[in-house]
C-alpha cells in the first residue's frame, strides 16, 4: 500500500539522489503543494492591495472633507461678524446637505456603511 509523506523540497532532493525511483510522487506532491500555496499567496496580496487602495482613497475623501469643513466654518464665522442673518441662512443650507447624505439600509452599522460607500463611488463616478 502507498503512503504519502509530507516532505520539504530539500528533503525529496536528498531522496531523490539516493533513491530515484521512489521519489518521484513525492516530488510531485510537493510541486502541486507550492502551485496552490502559490496561487493562494497571489490571491490574498491582491485583496490586500485592493483594501490598501480603498483605504488611501477613504483617507483622501476624508482630508478633502476636513479643507472644504474649515473653509465652511471660516465663512460662517466672516458672515457672523457681517450679517448673522446670512450666516443663520448660509448654516440651514449646509444642515440641509448633510442630512440627505446618509441613508440607513438596515440596523447594521456595517452594512449601512458599506451600501452608502458604494452608493458614493458610483456618484462620484457620475453613474447616477
Amino acid at each position: 500500500m502507498d503512503q504519502i509523506i509530507f516532505l520539504s523540497f530539500h528533503s525529496c532532493l536528498l531522496l531523490y539522489c539516493r533513491f530515484p525511483r521512489c521519489i518521484l510522487p513525492c516530488i510531485f506532491l510537493n510541486n502541486s503543494t507550492l502551485i496552490i500555496k502559490n496561487k493562494l499567496d497571489k490571491e490574498q496580496l491582491q485583496f490586500q492591495l485592493r483594501e490598501t487602495q480603498q483605504s488611501q482613497e477613504e483617507y483622501q475623501r476624508l482630508q478633502s472633507l476636513r479643507h472644504d469643513l474649515k473653509n465652511k466654518h471660516l465663512t460662517l464665522l466672516a458672515l457672523l461678524e457681517e450679517n448673522p442673518d446670512e450666516a443663520r441662512e448660509y448654516l440651514q443650507s449646509l444642515t440641509d446637505s448633510i442630512s440627505g447624505k446618509q441613508t440607513f439600509y438596515s440596523k447594521n452599522p456595517t452594512v449601512n456603511y458599506l451600501l452608502n460607500q458604494k452608493l458614493r463611488d458610483v456618484e462620484d463616478a457620475n453613474c447616477i
